[in-house]
């Protein structure tokens, strides 16, 4: 029963992480469709807001894909888009994400490789 395992996750995270799962922070298990477009953006790595930022996009080598490509933070983390990486949801104020996109400027995204070499470190 797929409802008694969702349950059980959100027992387990109770216990593992402070907070409430799916209000304190999210609990995604797949990259939501949002209206995110890496149109007019430098190449580099995004906080997705509308996801509260558990996903992140990576707007670069993005011919076919208008989203760039997106990834999902583990549970209790979202992306911090001053630091570039997973954070503790509580440090990370996901609303003021968009006031750094432009640090995106000095970012280096490299090709394919390094790009997905760099999410595994994340």
């Amino acid at each position: 029963d797929k409802s008694s395992d969702y349950t059980d996750q959100q027992f387990d995270l109770r216990h593992t992480i402070p907070g409430t799962p799916g209000v304190d922070y999210p609990i995604l298990s797949v990259v939501p469709q949002t209206s995110f477009v890496c149109n007019q953006r430098h190449e580099g790595y995004y906080a997705d807001v509308e996801s509260r930022c558990q996903a992140f996009r990576i707007c670069a080598h993005t011919a076919r894909s208008p989203q760039g490509f997106g990834f999902l933070c583990p549970n209790g983390t979202i992306f911090s888009q001053q630091k570039f990486v997973c954070d503790w949801y509580r440090n990370v104020n996901c609303d003021e994400s968009e006031r750094y996109y432009d640090m995106n400027r000095d970012n280096v995204v490299g090709d394919m490789q390094q790009m997905m070499e760099r999410v595994r470190q994340m």
